[in-house]
């Protein structure tokens, strides 16, 4: 109670800092200048931020500094300035962090930061040593460094842990852009999926008995890391979803003060179909009769994940066109929007989605709006399930292949599936189709694509862009900054939704039309490989599959 009593008159602010609010505390002497003065006064440095007054979720580190002087009459029975100036900071310190955990939030101790230096606006690096690192150590967190040198190293990186460094780890930081973090997920997925495989593999009784414990203690570590975004990117749309902005500092005091949230995570695989039937290279004989062409094997699939939009069409071609525009930096997506804008594609293509509990593919409004911290929806996304993403893809196949074992294996031309009962779908020449599970704010869009999109309620918004003029689809690109995709906005062309999972499925156009051929993707702003999306795309939300630092969005 004495420390908080000093540290309250001491500061004289005009707003109390709250203990949750408070980094870390430390004690040192003075700095002694050649002309100064002999002082024996230590300094107390309190390690706090301060909230926007514009927007409260625009944070700003801030030190506030005590000075201890001797006891009453410059005495030194009390020990002197110096003990008790690190008396002081042991008592916030110990106070702060005790208000944390009573807050629900669980400091990390030690986290791994990968860096991409080469993505975006390649200030990672710097973005890392000069704001990251300085706020997580004066929270008193330390942390491992990877610099990454390739795509997929990072992926490669967090897969590859071992079960003593998955133990070790309290979290791990993305410090780059949002294909950064997707890598990050994706790795984490195939920890977890791979430590999955080994609890089952020594449950059915295949001689691996003894490593299930171990293999069950590192999937409970894989599930238990969180995962931080610290914004570096073009974009950063995952980082301006959790946080309301993309400011780095934000980011790294959303880190070091512990916060925890449920994030949802999409599951985008490719192929939906297998590959077409191999044709014959040499003609047979009339007498020799013609071979039955063999059933076609499944296509090697392509398994993403993605956390804020998985979209086709028009916002597939323009990531398609800013990839080749790099050197632009920023500015090649607005130069490679114009250029599809001016294109006009539109993609004849199946959309088949399963609705909330079944509930008929309501209007997105229909969900009540994320209202930031305490949201209860979000809440309850905590208790989700944590399962493997790659886990989630191997019951999909397996699901594929007990529906197919009831039918005889006669060869077949390839086809798209039929539409699963209780699903809903739509076919028309689509100019985009968006998927979104989070808000995916941005600079040229603060609200979202989504507005009120939760971080965890195991949905998405699915945005049905139909037929229309180019005036028309006009009108909606520029309505996309201001507003957000809003339902209702455009009821002439534009249907909101809400799905559990998707289906994409390019089709030849009735009766004959021109079709530009199968779009391509944006998933988080990375695209599928070229072809991918020819057999169609399936996407599968999973609720609360990933815990991040974060608290929601503070209005």
């Amino acid at each position: 109670m004495v420390a908080l009593l000093v540290l309250t008159f001491s500061l004289s602010l005009p707003t109390p800092v709250a203990y949750a609010d408070i980094l870390g505390a430390s004690a040192s002497p003075p700095p002694r200048w050649l002309l100064s003065p002999a002082t024996t006064a230590w300094e107390v440095t309190i390690h706090t931020f301060t909230r926007g007054r514009a927007r409260a979720c625009e944070w700003a580190p801030k030190d506030v500094v005590l000075r201890v002087t001797g006891g009453r009459g410059g005495g030194d029975g009390d020990g002197g300035p110096g003990p008790r100036a690190e008396a002081w900071a042991a008592a916030i310190r110990d106070r702060a962090a005790a208000a944390s955990t009573s807050a629900g939030c669980d400091r990390p101790r030690t986290v791994l930061a990968i860096i991409n230096p080469y993505g975006g606006r390649a200030a990672a690096q710097k973005v890392w040593e000069r704001v990251g690192r300085p706020i997580l150590e004066s929270a008193g967190c330390a942390s491992a460094e990877l610099v990454t040198a390739r795509a997929g190293h990072a992926r490669e990186a967090v897969a590859g842990l071992t079960p003593r460094e998955l133990a070790a780890y309290d979290g791990i930081v993305a410090v780059g852009g949002d294909g950064l973090f997707q890598e990050v997920l994706e790795g984490l997925a195939d920890a977890r999926a791979r430590a999955g495989a080994e609890v089952e593999r020594g449950g059915g009784g295949s001689g691996g008995g003894a490593s299930v414990p171990a293999a069950a203690a590192t999937l409970a570590d894989a599930s238990r890391l969180r995962l931080g975004h610290i914004p570096a990117g073009s974009t950063d749309a995952v980082a301006f979803s959790l946080h309301g902005t993309r400011s780095p500092a934000t980011a790294a005091l959303h880190i070091a003060l512990g916060d925890r949230a449920a994030l949802d995570v999409m599951e985008v695989r490719a192929p939906v179909l297998g590959t077409p039937p191999q044709t014959p290279t040499s003609t047979p004989s009339s007498s020799t009769p013609p071979p039955t062409p063999p059933i076609p094997p499944p296509c090697p699939s392509i398994t993403r994940a993605a956390v804020c939009m998985a979209a086709y069409g028009y916002f597939g071609d323009l990531l398609a066109l800013s990839e080749r525009l790099r050197v632009l930096g920023p500015a090649r997506y607005t130069v490679a929007g114009v250029a599809a804008f001016v294109g006009g594609r539109a993609y004849h293509t199946t959309v088949a989605w399963r609705p909330p509990g079944g509930g008929g593919g309501r209007s997105a409004s229909a969900s009540p709006p994320c209202v930031g911290p305490g949201c209860v929806v979000c809440e309850d996304g905590k208790d989700a399930p944590l399962l493997p993403a790659a886990a989630a893809a191997v019951a999909g196949e397996a699901e594929a292949e007990d529906e197919e074992a009831t039918q005889p294996p006669t060869p077949r031309p390839p086809s798209p599936p039929a539409i699963p009962p209780g699903w809903l779908s739509r076919t028309a020449a689509f100019k985009a189709v968006l998927i979104a599970s989070l808000p995916c704010r941005s600079d040229q869009s603060v609200h979202g694509l989504a507005p009120g999109r939760h971080l965890s309620d195991g949905r998405a918004s699915l945005i049905l862009v139909g037929p229309c003029s180019r005036w028309a689809f006009l009108a909606f690109l520029l309505s996309i900054p201001r507003t957000g995709i809003v339902p209702g906005a455009f009821p002439a062309f534009v249907e909101v939704l809400e799905a559990e999972e998707v289906r994409v499925l390019p089709v030849a156009p009735s009766g004959g039309g021109k079709n530009p051929g199968a779009a391509g993707w944006n998933c988080d702003g990375e695209p599928l490989p070229p072809g991918a999306a020819a057999g169609g795309v399936g996407v599968r939300v999973g609720r609360g599959a990933v815990q991040v630092f974060s608290r929601g969005v503070e209005a």
